[in-house]
């Protein structure tokens, strides 16, 4: 069965240029340029990925998006988001919208390529996920490991974690519903990252607790300080709603100590906390 691809991009030159990079034999790639007939499209069949322009005519793309999962329920869709100068990365973070991955212009096509393949590659081995971040949870993290040394591929393990003082001294001052914002916006920008910078058949996992959460990347060892800046910095940019105005304006966590006085905090950061290298034959975890 054919892979279809649905490209909603009002610019027919990009628009040519998207179904001209990722038209083959086994995908089916149709475009349109407005929001009104990307949702008429979808009426007729749901394709496996879509490629979807922030400003559409009639609309923007992500409107596109929550039509998709909230009111059609089509909840496991991918979907990439081509971002203009304007647009603000914080939107996509929005859980009626659910966006898979971004990617500014101009798009490297080498790029748009990788990531749909890398998203194609992870439906077919959607597995259950963590209901928090719709993650593949540590039973797929085990069974793709053990696919991977069994198939002889030399790969790295990352992990990521919240960095452990601010995020419990956030968790406190905002409380668990807040904290799990955070989680989920670490969790999405790992996923991204990994999809854009971690190169074909990147694996990304959720582990650990809701207190101190762990996000495992499966990839390809010569790629991991590109991911790992990338997460980063992603991350630092993303998360300054997360927090009240005070802290804003002071650049840092402003809370109190033991003995009631005021205190300051970092920031909640993004961290690669460990990074191993698997390599042919290798029997190490």
């Amino acid at each position: 069965m054919r892979t279809s691809i649905l490209v909603a991009e009002s610019d027919p030159a990009l628009a040519g240029t998207f179904v001209e990079i990722l038209s083959s034999g086994e995908c089916n790639v149709k475009a349109v340029s407005s929001l009104e007939v990307a949702i008429m499209e979808m009426e007729k069949e749901v394709p496996d990925v879509m490629l979807i322009s922030d400003q559409l005519s009639g609309g923007r793309g992500m409107e596109l998006c929550r039509e998709v999962r909230q009111t059609r329920g089509e909840d496991d869709v991918p979907a990439i988001v081509f971002l203009t100068g304007d647009s603000k990365r914080q939107e996509l973070q929005d859980p009626s919208v659910r966006v898979d991955a971004w990617l500014r212009r101009p798009v490297d096509p080498i790029l748009l390529r990788s990531a749909v393949e890398s998203l194609l590659d992870r439906r077919k081995k959607r597995t259950p996920s963590n209901p928090l971040t719709r993650l593949p949870g540590p039973l797929a993290l085990s069974e793709e490991i053990e696919r991977r040394r069994a198939s002889g591929e030399n790969f790295a393990t990352c992990i990521f974690c919240l960095s452990t003082g601010p995020a419990e001294a956030y968790r406190i001052k905002y409380g668990q519903l807040k904290f799990t914002g955070m989680v989920r916006l670490a969790a999405h920008t790992v996923s991204a990252c990994a999809l854009t910078h971690g190169g074909k058949g990147a694996f990304v996992a959720h582990r650990g607790t809701l207190e101190e959460p762990e996000f495992v990347v499966l990839i390809d060892a010569e790629k991991t300080a590109e991911l790992e800046k990338a997460a980063s910095e992603e991350f630092e940019a993303n998360a300054e709603p997360l927090y009240d105005r005070v802290d804003r304006e002071e650049g840092c966590l402003v809370v109190a100590d033991q003995n009631g006085r005021r205190a300051a905090k970092p920031f909640v950061s993004l961290q690669a906390r460990a990074r191993v290298a698997e390599k042919v034959g290798s029997t190490g975890t």
